[in-house]
């Protein structure tokens, strides 16, 4: 499947599943068997489903052929350490991997050949498998009022303190396997309507079997070490599949012969992957563009505040300074404020900021390194802007092929419009 009907069978699948699950998961209980909640997809249904204010969700490792799209199903280029929001979806290639990082206590790597859309409000979060497999580990329990689930449209997962794998079937439906924890398996018949449901304990397996009489059924079996897939038994730092991997065949035949394919794969790749790292855009630990939407303190947000204390941790200090007409951040790397003519704002950054970039460029760049970063992205200079939207573009300030400066502009109105 070409990747712009990927993006839009994706856009799809996330409506349908939306319809489905607001009359499915009503009143359905935790893993423990206590709590009710309601589906996420039907609290966040509508515009306010998309971008979340703190960046929580990452990419923060990629194999291979992976790619993003947005909430729209547009496209986003790949950088480090990549932020994910609400509406994101990822897929992989052949002998392509994704690791996302959804919060520091869960962690999930895509098989190769998957595809998954993610879904967060607050502190629900959910993840459409679309295709493929995927591993999860959840490493520390869930609050009260948190929830993480997996699913498909008439299957779902909830997720406490576990850790094992999903894949989808040719039903479309999850087959579960659970190396660790416990949880609670759903199936929503969507010819009937009628919900079942099942405990599973570390060490088994569930998966839908169809009857004679076209109906589904769960079944429940023994989990071995042998069922374990590649791409999770290589997952050897984590220490639950290492414990399962010490008496699986995989250890010296199976995974050995894997990883010794995949060594081979990238030493052959080596020299395009050292050519790509010159022109790939790499985010530092906070880049703008993840705040880019946050108002400043002069139209009653909080932009300069919120880097204050992101950038400047020991001293997030930030004032206005009279002479610039602008809050000053920290030592006076950084200064935002609004525009002349009041109808937008801009954000200087004036010296390098250690674990600060700007859509991936740093004050002390080269000019042919940072205008390649930002074409990666497909901003592009326009007569010395570098227009990142029609309302939205960058600066920079060159002294001997060096960047010596940045300035990010941001129109948020015209006259008595608000964008």
């Amino acid at each position: 499947m070409e990747k712009n009907q990927k993006q839009i069978y994706r856009v799809a699948v996330l409506f349908f599943v939306g319809l489905l699950f607001c009359t499915a998961c009503n009143g359905r209980k935790d893993a423990n068997g206590s709590t009710e909640r309601t589906s996420m997809i039907e609290r966040v249904e509508g515009n306010d489903a998309v971008q979340v204010q703190a960046v929580t969700m990452k990419l923060v490792k990629t194999e291979g052929a992976v790619g993003v799209a947005d909430d729209a199903g547009a496209e986003v280029p790949l950088v480090n350490e990549m932020g994910l929001y609400s509406g994101y979806g990822v897929d992989t290639e052949t002998e392509s991997y994704a690791w996302i990082n959804l919060d520091d206590v869960k962690l999930t790597k895509m098989d190769a050949d998957s595809e998954i859309s993610i879904l967060k409000k607050d502190k629900a979060l959910e993840i459409l498998v679309e295709n493929g497999s995927l591993f999860f580990y959840v490493k520390e329990p869930l609050a009260a009022d948190e929830s993480f689930d997996i699913h498909t449209s008439d299957t779902i997962v909830g997720i406490r303190e576990t850790c094992g794998w999903v894949t989808v079937d040719e039903w479309n439906h999850l087959k579960l396997y659970l190396l660790d924890g416990k949880t609670e398996y759903i199936f929503r018949n969507p010819d009937t309507g009628k919900e079942e449901s099942v405990m599973v304990s570390a060490g088994e397996k569930i998966s839908l079997i169809r009857n004679d009489d076209g109906n589904f059924a769960i079944e429940v079996d023994d989990l071995t070490p042998d069922d374990i897939p590649v791409f999770v038994a290589n997952e050897s730092d984590n220490d639950i599949v290492r414990q399962w991997m010490e008496t699986s065949d995989l250890t010296q035949d199976s995974l050995e012969e894997s990883n010794q394919t995949e060594t081979t794969e990238e030493a052959d790749a080596s020299v395009t992957e050292q050519e790509t790292l010159t022109t790939a855009p790499v985010f530092d630990t906070y880049d703008l563009k993840d705040y880019s939407d946050t108002l400043p303190e002069e139209f009653g947000g909080n932009l300069s505040a919120t880097l204050a204390a992101l950038l400047y941790p020991d001293n997030p200090v930030f004032s206005y300074d009279d002479g610039w007409a602008a809050y000053t951040l920290g030592d006076g790397g950084m200064r935002i404020g609004a525009s002349a003519n009041n109808d937008g704002y801009l954000v200087w950054v004036l010296r390098d900021i250690d674990g600060f970039s700007v859509y991936g460029v740093k004050v002390g760049m080269t000019e042919e390194a940072a205008v390649a970063v930002l074409e990666k992205q497909g901003i592009v200079n326009s007569d010395g802007y570098y227009m990142i939207t029609d309302r939205k573009y960058l600066m920079l300030n060159i002294t001997d092929g060096i960047i010596s400066g940045i300035t990010f502009a941001h129109q948020i109105r015209s006259s008595n419009t608000i964008y």
